[in-house]
């Protein structure tokens, strides 16, 4: 695999052809475009452009494909702090014009893409399909919608067991019998089975992503998944218990299998002979799953400021996302480099475009003025007018206290304090609040906040690193450290400098006995 410098430049590249086809006929609402809304169910919030009826539809099928994807984890599935968000466009060229390649797959009407999955708030992003594409359709929502639950179930999953997992849930999509759903069926598009590839299965397992990046995949996971649920269930009970503690993927699979380590190939032919064992029995198990759904929702107007912000977000990770999943690109890295730059400026200014748009349809509105102000510090005036404009809305309550916290310490506690309570049950709010109170030196009033963020949003490394370093910063130590050993099972295969400086710092600051100042 390349090194972490060499991907960077490979993405860059990619991004930046990628960039020059954007597409400039979207039409926001405030210019005559077509009206955004956002439904919010229990455990769906939608926003999109789709009728009325359309949005009800797909919310409600949401909903259905979640409790069917729990019936078939649990006999009595859990009561989850999790929510779906969905972004849908009324047709697929839509959203391809979003993304910057106008017209691409403009023959099909089904497309899913999860956006910044281990944000706080990732969101998948999909061009809904009915009539005869309406399996298809499903299947890629399913397939997304058992990311989304199983990284609330096992935050520490590696990457071949998500997308293994994945691919086996699709399958309910594919068969209906009058409410009865079937999970365990061949899923389409499986590629050949791993041990074809050369050395497919020590890279999944080493947690690397093989040829094809997530659709590479697809293949191992789903061997993989299969084979431990069916053949070695006592196992992969133990595999599932140590990923749902949080711990990393890799060293729970050689926690439980010692004598399969990724890293000896003696010990990998023996694998894989296993699996193709298993496999040649013919004998996969299928099974019928039941669930019934009866959602109710809320409906408001999106603000035009949320449309242009979910299009700077879709069109610059979808970008990366797609390049991440080209697996065999080879570049000069001297070209790459210099195109990244330009990249980086093209961006910016499409961004900055993008955000002068928004300021200027809504002036106060606290999306608009975040987007405005960038990297820059907040003016505390527009700050102030914003939370008049928009007193319960509590990312104006944030906005506000991020422009105060460096004059007005009070001022700014009380703004944070008012965003928690409206932002109750958003991970992004409190996980603001939490930085705030830490960026202001009070890492009491962080820590709360911080933990509920982590758990609303286990699978955010941004809150992992918030509530290990609250917990640090406290003299939590022993949750400071658990967290810390949590989110650094998950960095090998990403290399976030920035992670890994804060994790150093928690080690550091709790191996010298916990803090000595308020900091």
């Amino acid at each position: 695999m390349p090194p972490a410098p060499r991907i960077a430049a490979i993405v860059a590249t990619v991004l930046l052809a990628s960039c020059a086809t954007i597409s400039h006929e979207f039409t926001c609402p405030a210019q005559g475009g077509a009206e955004w809304r956002e439904l919010r169910s229990e455990h769906v919030l939608l926003q999109t452009d789709l009728s009325r009826a359309k949005a009800e539809e797909l919310l409600r099928d949401a909903e259905l494909m979640r409790a069917l994807v729990l019936a078939a984890l649990f006999k009595q599935p859990p009561q989850l702090p999790d929510r779906i968000h969905l972004v849908a466009f009324r047709t697929d060229r839509e959203l391809w014009e979003f993304t910057g390649d106008e017209g691409r797959n403009s023959y099909l009407a089904t497309f899913a893409l999860l956006v910044e999955e281990r944000s706080a708030d990732p969101f998948l992003a999909v061009a809904p399909a009915w009539g005869k594409n309406r399996s298809s359709y499903l299947g890629d929502l399913t397939h997304a919608i058992t990311w989304h639950v199983s990284s609330h179930l096992f935050p520490g999953q590696p990457d071949w067991y998500r997308v293994g997992l994945a691919t086996y849930m699709e399958t309910l999509a594919f068969d209906d019998h009058g409410g009865r759903h079937v999970v365990g069926t061949l899923p389409p598009e499986i590629v050949a089975p791993p041990w074809e590839v050369t050395d497919t299965l020590a890279i999944t397992l080493a947690g690397g992503s093989p040829r094809y990046g997530d659709v590479g995949l697809r293949s191992p996971g789903w061997m993989l998944v299969r084979w431990l649920s069916e053949a070695r269930p006592t196992e992969y009970l133990a595999f599932l218990k140590k990923i749902s503690a949080g711990g990393g993927g890799t060293s729970a699979w050689i926690e439980v299998f010692p004598h399969w380590n990724p890293q000896s190939p003696e010990q990998m032919a023996l694998l894989e002979a296993e699996l193709k064992a298993f496999y040649a029995t013919g004998k996969l198990r299928y099974r019928e799953v039941t669930a019934s759904v009866a959602p109710t929702w809320k409906t408001r107007p999106l603000a035009t400021s949320e449309v242009h912000e979910l299009r700077i977000r879709i069109r610059r990770d979808s970008m990366v996302l797609r390049a991440t999943m080209d697996g065999d690109i080879r570049w000069n890295e001297g070209t790459a480099q210099d195109k990244a730059v330009a990249l980086t400026a093209r961006l910016a200014a499409e961004t900055a475009a993008e955000a002068a748009e928004a300021l200027a349809e809504d002036p106060l509105h606290p999306v608009a003025l975040r987007l405005a102000a960038g990297e820059k510090a907040i003016d505390q005036t527009k700050a102030r007018a914003s939370a008049e404009a928009y007193p319960s809305d509590w990312r104006a309550w944030l906005l506000l206290g991020d422009a105060q916290k460096g004059s007005d310490v009070e001022g700014a506690k009380g703004a944070y304090r008012k965003a928690a309570e409206l932002g109750r049950g958003e991970p992004t709010a409190l996980l603001g609040v939490a930085t705030g109170y830490l960026d202001m030196g009070d890492p009491v009033a962080a820590l709360p906040v911080a933990r509920e963020a982590a758990r609303l949003a286990p699978f955010s490394d941004e809150a992992l690193a918030v509530l290990a370093v609250s917990a640090a910063r406290t003299g939590a130590c022993p949750e400071a450290l658990v967290t810390a050993r949590r989110l650094r099972g998950r960095l090998p295969s990403r290399k976030d400098a920035n992670l890994v400086g804060l994790l150093e710092q928690v080690t550091s600051r709790c191996a010298a006995g916990g803090p000595t100042d308020g900091r």
